[in-house]
């Protein structure tokens, strides 16, 4: 069978097929999505807390935090903590925390710190050529006689007391209201700059009375005088060891059952002979004298007396001690005393370095502008403190910059220059005072990463 076309056919079927054909070879035009709006968004920084308290002498914990950003993800490796936390000066510190996206949009929160004096802190007397009490409990001290105003440890005009050496050149303060009676602990806490070889008494509470005394005092050494001869613990601190001119931090601690005294921050010497019974009906405070006012005078400079109603732990002497960033020198070291045999209770002082620190590192935190450098080393067992030597350039040795360190780690915020190249160097020291060599050293380029 024959079937006709027609032309009319024909052109339909031939626009047909062009257009089928068309729809193969030309996709559909897919719209392009609008462009992503512009990132203005800070990264949610979170702290666990915006303040905290801590009490003199105690380790400060730092918040947790965490930084999470809608685009870049988790931040909290980038978060740059800036401001120091002196846990052995009192006062409000600020730790700021920052974080910044790759747009630079930037989240700030801040931790405010007040630092307390420790619990039982009965009184301070800075002695500021007075006997004010700095506590705020108001035992405050009256001068009797030749008392005046001396530079302090850090060369502070006015800021210690110089006692001239005669019975008539003391400070007193008449009761011991609001101090604990009894068996009770205490401490004792000050700084003595002397030359003299004479019998004195530095400072203390006390009666008359037999182990009615607490005063740190000397001799051929050092003393605890609890009034009579057979209440008097005779360390074994030699004369030679604080009698040099030279400022040293003297601390005794009772608790009770246990003296234990302190030089320089460093336990020195313990017993558990002795007892130290306050009468806080007829006591005293006395500085620059016996407890009589007779035949124990000092003859040197005296400062930041602190007497507290409780036993302090060795760190928060030791804190006590190096406040304001005071570092003892060599000649704060004290070797035994062959003069006295020591303590049953103390055993032998071998003077023994720790081990050498190993393993120093260091980590460049921040931006630029506001960059902090961390440093940690390997752990010292055998160490008590650790110092951190530093210094401008490729080289440096301990008379540098120096930082004490409690723990085997170290941050410096704010005081580094940028772009500057320092070489860094630790210690470790023991609780005698006596330093290890120092570590290999290490060359940073102190810049953002």
């Amino acid at each position: 069978m024959v079937i006709r076309r027609t032309k009319q056919y024909c052109f339909s079927l031939l626009l047909f097929i062009l257009l089928s054909a068309n729809c193969l070879i030309s996709p559909d035009k897919k719209k392009e999505p609008p462009p992503a709006p512009p990132d203005t968004t800070a990264p949610k920084l979170i702290l666990e807390k915006s303040a905290d308290t801590v009490y003199t002498g105690n380790e400060w914990v730092p918040p947790g935090y965490s930084c999470f950003d809608s685009v870049d993800g988790d931040l909290t490796d980038s978060v740059l903590v800036t401001g120091e936390v002196f846990t052995s000066i009192e006062g409000d510190y600020v730790q700021v925390y920052s974080a910044t996206d790759k747009k630079g949009n930037k989240s700030i929160e801040k931790c405010t710190i007040t630092v307390k004096a420790s619990p039982g802190l009965w009184a301070q007397y800075q002695l500021n050529g007075n006997g004010d009490d700095a506590s705020g409990s108001g035992h405050s001290a009256k001068i009797v006689g030749s008392v005046t105003a001396t530079s302090d440890r850090f060369n502070k005009a006015g800021a210690a007391s110089q006692f001239d050496g005669t019975d008539n050149s003391y400070m007193v303060c008449d009761n011991l209201k609001g101090f604990p009676s009894g068996n009770c602990p205490k401490t004792l806490s000050g700084w003595v700059k002397t030359t003299t070889k004479n019998f004195q008494a530095f400072f203390g509470i006390g009666t008359t009375a037999a182990k009615g005394n607490f005063q740190i005092a000397s001799d051929t050494g050092i003393r605890i005088n609890g009034w009579t001869e057979a209440c008097d613990w005779k360390t074994r601190v030699s004369k030679g060891g604080y009698s040099n001119e030279k400022w040293h931090h003297l601390a005794v601690t009772y608790d009770s059952v246990k003296t234990i005294f302190y030089l320089d921050g460093v336990q020195k010497s313990e017993t558990s002979t002795y007892k130290y019974i306050t009468d806080t009906t007829k006591g005293k405070v006395v500085i620059g004298n016996e407890i009589d006012f007779a035949g124990w005078p000092v003859s040197g400079a005296i400062d930041d007396v602190r007497i507290y109603a409780r036993a302090l732990s060795a760190l928060q002497i030791r804190a006590i001690c190096l406040s304001g960033g005071w570092s003892p020198g060599t000649d704060s070291i004290v070797p035994p005393d062959t003069s006295t045999p020591p303590d049953t209770t103390t055993p032998p002082d071998t003077m023994k370095p720790p081990s050498k620190v190993t393993g120093l590192t260091y980590q460049i935190k921040g931006a630029a502008g506001s960059l902090s450098l961390v440093l940690t080393w390997n752990d010292v067992p055998t160490a008590f403190s650790f110092g951190v030597y530093y210094d401008i350039g490729k080289t440096v040795d301990n008379n540098g910059y120096y930082r004490v360190a409690l723990l085997n780690s170290y941050t410096l915020t704010g005081v580094l220059t940028e772009g500057e190249e320092y070489t860094f160097a630790v210690c470790a020291t023991s609780r005698d005072g006596i330093e290890s060599g120092l570590s290999d050293p290490i060359t940073v380029l102190f810049k953002a990463p």
